[in-house]
């Protein structure tokens, strides 16, 4: 038999392709899909093959339909049968998932029992040296060469800082000291830690609200943000950061010290008197952790505790605020003349705890939501007077 040229040249591509094919299906344990050799059959014509299209005989469902809301048919496969975001709402170009809707229906979890105790009150320590560690936030392995700085005032906004370590910088295995006369037991102080190289290595990280305890000298651990970490955030949270605008993160911890899972958060100023929450001019997005990962469709604070806001706009003090279904209301924060304060969005949702953080440009800023911020070795009964 003669072949031409033209059907010599598709055989031998539809044999390269059966070749590539049986190698990738032999090294891979799971089901890649590839052009030219995929086992799925496009049975109903709509451009679409099983898994992703979820009913492969009808072809009006596929992934990207547009849903009918009321008709109880799942048309795009995103596993609701009506369109997300709200009943009326036919738009389906929104995620499937929106942190910033206070929708989470599951009680916060955790140790409660410190919160509104009385009887314990912190006092403030001695002042010492402290034996500082720089950690890279995402993988906890040593940061060397890296800058520092101090506040004692747990304020990064007033200024020259109380301190800064010069070179050599932090050492190779991430470790510096602090002298004498800036950090005292059970007094929060702020930090600043970052690095100088060209190409920069890590994004420069403001933490406030740190708190020692003990005898000196003290030891902290200070976070440091890969810049590699922050590039990635267009394509693991779906946010671009906007040029002089931060990022607000935190982690919320019981009484033990422990992540408190199923909260939502946000960003703003309190006014304790009326219990209204302001956000700031310009707004911000809200972005949770999950398996300590940041992820664009986590909904509420995971078990991980983390959650973090994105494109903050900088230049004065905020507050953290972190909102949930109480396990008892007793646990909810109040106004000056103790009215529990609910969230406007969604009134089974009560004011949990905050923390307060001084947002600085083009910044990572860490102020993490305690229930229980000062160590044991800081508290002291109340006595009377």
């Amino acid at each position: 038999m003669i072949y031409d040229d033209t059907e010599v040249a598709l055989t031998m591509k539809s044999d390269s392709i059966k070749l590539i094919c049986l190698v990738t299906l032999a090294t891979m344990a799971s089901l890649v899909v590839m052009t030219g050799c995929s086992s799925a059959v496009d049975e109903d014509g709509d451009g679409h093959s099983p898994p992703e299209d979820c009913n492969d005989t009808d072809p009006s469902i596929y992934p990207g339909a547009d849903e009918l809301p009321g008709d109880e048919i799942d048309s795009n496969c995103d596993g609701s049968n009506d369109p997300r975001g709200g009943s009326g709402d036919d738009d389906d170009s929104q995620s499937s998932a929106d942190p910033g809707v206070f929708d989470t229906a599951n009680p916060v979890t955790g140790d409660w029992t410190c919160k509104n105790a009385d009887g314990l009150s912190p006092s403030p320590g001695a002042t010492g040296a402290l034996n500082g560690l720089v950690e890279d936030f995402q993988d906890d392995i040593p940061v060397a060469a890296a800058r520092v700085q101090i506040w004692s005032n747990n304020d990064p906004s007033s200024g020259t800082p109380d301190w800064e370590l010069d070179e050599p910088f932090s050492q190779a295995d991430g470790t510096f000291t602090v002298p004498e006369g800036l950090v005292s037991a059970c007094v929060p102080f702020a930090a600043r830690v970052w690095t100088e190289f060209e190409p920069q290595e890590t994004y420069q990280t403001y933490q406030s609200g740190i708190i020692v305890s003990g005898d000196a000298p003290f030891s902290q651990t200070f976070n440091s943000v890969a810049y590699s970490t922050y590039q990635l955030l267009p394509l693991t949270v779906g946010i671009e950061p906007e040029p002089g605008k931060a990022i607000a993160a935190g982690r919320m911890t019981d009484c033990a010290g422990e992540p408190i899972a199923n909260g939502e958060a946000s960003v703003g100023t309190i006014d304790w008197a009326t219990g209204t929450v302001t956000p700031p001019a310009g707004g911000y997005e809200m972005r949770y952790f999950l398996d300590e990962d940041p992820d664009g469709d986590q909904t509420h604070i995971s078990e991980d505790g983390l959650f973090g806001a994105m494109n903050v706009p900088p230049g004065q003090s905020y507050a953290l605020i972190t909102w949930g279904i109480p396990q008892n209301e007793e646990h909810c924060e109040t106004t000056d003349t103790g009215a529990i304060i609910w969230n406007d969005e969604n009134e089974a949702l009560c004011l949990l705890a905050t923390s307060t953080l001084y947002v600085q440009p083009d910044s990572v800023n860490i102020a993490n939501v305690e229930l229980k911020p000062y160590p044991d070795a800081c508290l002291t009964p109340v006595t009377d007077s």
